[in-house]
């Protein structure tokens, strides 16, 4: 009687996803249990992250391809490994900045958790069917069973969701990358120009003796050099001696803020 009530459950739900676990007494002795997972919708969810965990797993070559199938049993699931695979964009993440160190800059790697190459899907689909003989006929993906289709379903979604938010973060890690090299260089640029202009200067002090100093305003930087300049040029206008002094006010039509003009 007590193994007819233990069947019960399955004959109700036939399309329940069973785990099987070994477990071994202190005397040594095998004994196999049967864990019947009663929720078919975390079944659904537990099968989905499997998918989209192996996947991840081989692109950053954690596992082998032979490790990623053994974490499948069933036909069924191997089909739907299969499909999945094939339903995933390949290398998705183009690089678009070197991923080596150059000069004094750091590199940005491409992340690998989401590009699956083509090399790693045609390596799955050989050894599945090589070992399992199944062909392109059984993958259909209608023709899995309705937990597996939702669950399906559920991994493409996730995937994608995932390979989005990697996306995102490796362009805002670029976008810093290329910031910090502009900065760098326009301040090595400043650098060399000032050094030379100094040189020059100092040269034809000593062979001249009569230079007359010039200063010219360049607002290239922002809208807020801009406005230093106007600040400056109007306090020459005022009084010539406060053209080297700040800090002054400036107001404009909705501006109020100080502005530094150049020191002596």
């Amino acid at each position: 009687m007590a193994e007819a009530k233990n069947q019960d459950p399955l004959e109700e739900n036939p399309n329940q996803f069973l785990e099987e676990n070994i477990i071994t007494d202190s005397s040594g002795s095998n004994e196999e249990v049967s864990e019947i997972v009663t929720d078919p919708k975390q079944a659904e969810a537990d099968f989905a992250l499997k998918l989209v965990e192996t996947i991840t797993s081989l692109n950053n070559e954690e596992i082998s391809t032979f490790e990623a199938i053994n974490r499948f049993v069933t036909r069924a699931q191997l089909c739907c490994l299969i499909i999945f695979a094939r339903s995933l964009p390949l290398n998705p993440i183009a690089p678009v900045y070197p991923e080596g160190a150059f000069l004094i800059f750091k590199g940005v790697s491409v992340p690998r958790s989401v590009n699956l190459t083509e090399k790693t899907l045609v390596e799955i689909e050989e050894k599945i069917m090589a070992s399992n003989d199944i062909t392109n006929d059984n993958l259909h993906l209608l023709d899995l069973p309705p937990d597996m289709l939702n669950a399906f379903e559920m991994a493409i979604t996730i995937y994608n969701g995932k390979a989005e938010k990697v996306r995102t973060s490796y362009l805002a890690a670029v976008k810093n990358a290329k910031s910090q090299v502009i900065e760098v260089s326009a301040a090595i640029v400043c650098v060399i120009i000032i050094i030379v202009t100094a040189l020059a200067l100092v040269g034809s002090w000593f062979r001249h003796k009569n230079i007359r100093f010039v200063f010219k305003e360049l607002p290239i930087l922002s809208p807020q050099s801009e406005l230093a300049a106007r600040a400056a040029l109007a306090a020459w206008r005022q009084d010539k001696t406060k053209y080297m002094e700040g800090p002054c006010e400036v107001q404009g039509s909705n501006i109020k803020q100080k502005v530094w003009a150049r020191p002596k």
